[in-house]
């Protein structure tokens, strides 16, 4: 809109400032009066939280000199000539190619963080590449103190949470190489998925005890809006900084609701039904939503993905993933009907050969070892093939990002994190095993991981696996480990 006006980045950071003194106007008026701001209550953790504020103030100075990544061979460049083409232009949209020149479409790239880099860069008259550098610090704990809140959340325990970001020292961020790249905007986007789990889950928890306190005739009255205002901002700041987030976003809950209606016994289920309610009507005005802008910004895209080669007959892509949710759907309805006659354990055993059957035929077994037996480099684009019934399927190259995490800790927290909801069913355990899962099924399925190309760019597909969250997996399995017994786990 503003561009549409021609109002551009030096007048944008002066409504900016007056917007937010405006702002600190009326809050102080409100206090006045007595009102109360409960929104903080969200995102803010106690404050005894010693070891928590040790740990973070410790990463933001190692941060500080460490610095986001400046390499000649990573694209942090190319984003930083993105934001200065901003200030060149004075403009939110370019209107030229940021390094080849010439005239280009006013968006090529999801310009919200381009645009925050350009705002700070106007304003302070900062360069790029020092701002570039500081943020990195910023991002770093923001991610830390998303996956601490996150695990908390889940967990209800400040040891597992604490653990969690210890986790994520060592094996996400390596000590600080992979936390160097925090100033990219898939990865901001990341850390802002990771703050809209915990408000999901922080927001489900809080209305289901309002519903329990009050009893309202009408759940709807109870429903927590502040906290649906600052995960509808989550939504919006995952679309501006990257977008693929969004769908990952979709994909977990969708993930999760199935894991939650298939796995949770009968009096547990019905204790969830709110949830469920609550998840589904979420996950259907996204997609709703999400279909709505993809059609109007990318009529183009959508076409030409549904008229290619894998939208094809005889649509196998669509059918086997269907037929596959359709299969487990299927156990709650068949085992009541079983548990009434004397061969339920036989039915048990038949259900489960059966998975396993789907399994060993949407799995290409030869792509999993390819992975600890790699035969050939792959490239950033997916390899594509055909497979028995000539029917184009795709699959990532493990050496794009993959290999290296899945051989480091990803194989192991994979077995886990679909492995520990059987031993104890817990909420954690439920969300851990539904994007282990996911992940598991999108990188070894041929049909799988092209059907979730519809949804996601192709060469960006890969970033499915940052749903198998590592460091809380293996922080809740070592927790579990030590407190077996521990019934605040349970």
């Amino acid at each position: 809109m503003a561009s549409l006006i021609g109002i551009g980045l030096h007048v944008i950071k002066y409504l900016l400032l007056a917007v937010d003194f405006i702002a600190l106007i009326l809050i102080f008026i409100f206090r006045e009066r007595g009102v109360k701001f409960k929104i903080s209550r969200y995102i803010s953790w106690k404050r005894d939280d010693l070891l928590l504020k040790i740990i973070i103030i410790t990463v933001f100075i190692a941060m500080t000199f460490q610095g986001g990544l400046l390499d000649m061979l990573a694209d942090g460049w190319w984003h930083m000539s993105y934001a200065a083409q901003m200030v060149q232009d004075d403009s939110l949209f370019i209107q030229r190619h940021p390094l080849l020149g010439g005239d280009i479409n006013p968006v090529i790239y999801p310009p919200l963080w381009h645009l925050q880099l350009a705002l700070i860069s106007e304003s302070s008259g900062l360069s790029l590449p020092i701002i570039w550098h500081f943020i990195g610090a910023i991002n770093a704990v923001l991610f830390l103190i998303a996956v601490y809140l996150l695990t908390l959340q889940l967990s209800n325990d400040k040891c597992t949470s604490l653990v969690s970001i210890l986790f994520t020292l060592f094996i996400v961020g390596g000590l600080s190489s992979y936390l160097r790249v925090s100033p990219w905007p898939g990865n901001a986007s990341y850390i802002v998925l990771f703050f809209a789990f915990y408000l999901t889950f922080r927001g489900l928890d809080e209305w289901k005890n309002q519903i329990k306190l009050s009893n309202p005739e009408s759940p709807l009255k109870t429903l927590p809006y502040q906290l649906l205002f600052l995960l509808s901002l989550t939504f919006v700041a995952m679309v501006g900084l990257h977008g693929v987030e969004v769908v990952l976003y979709l994909l977990a809950m969708g993930a999760y609701l199935l894991s939650i209606s298939v796995l949770l016994p009968e009096d547990q289920l019905q204790d969830c039904r709110w949830e469920r309610w609550a998840l589904s009507i979420v996950l259907v005005c996204c997609l709703l939503f999400g279909v709505i802008l993809a059609l109007y910004l990318l009529p183009g895209h959508i076409e030409s993905v549904f008229s290619g080669a894998r939208a094809r007959s005889p649509y196998l892509n669509f059918i086997f993933p269907l037929l596959t949710v359709l299969y487990l759907l299927a156990y709650r309805f068949l085992s009541r009907y079983f548990k009434a006659i004397a061969y339920f354990r036989l039915f048990q055993s038949l259900y489960l050969l059966g998975l396993l059957l789907i399994l060993f035929l949407i799995i290409d077994i030869r792509h999993i070892l390819d992975l600890f037996f790699p035969e050939y480099i792959g490239r950033h684009v997916p390899k594509d093939s055909f497979d028995q019934f000539h029917n184009r399927v795709y699959l990532p190259f493990w050496d794009h990002q993959l290999r290296g995490a899945m051989i480091w800790s990803g194989v192991i927290t994979l077995i886990l994190g679909v492995g520990m909801v059987f031993i104890r069913m817990t909420r954690m355990n439920l969300f851990l095993f539904a994007t282990s899962s996911l992940v598991l099924l999108t990188l070894t399925s041929p049909y799988f991981f092209t059907l979730t190309s519809f949804l996601i760019p192709l060469p960006s597909v890969y970033r499915v696996h940052l749903l198998l969250i590592s460091p809380l997996i293996l922080a809740v399995f070592y927790r579990q480990l030590f407190s077996w017994n521990d019934e605040s786990l349970n």
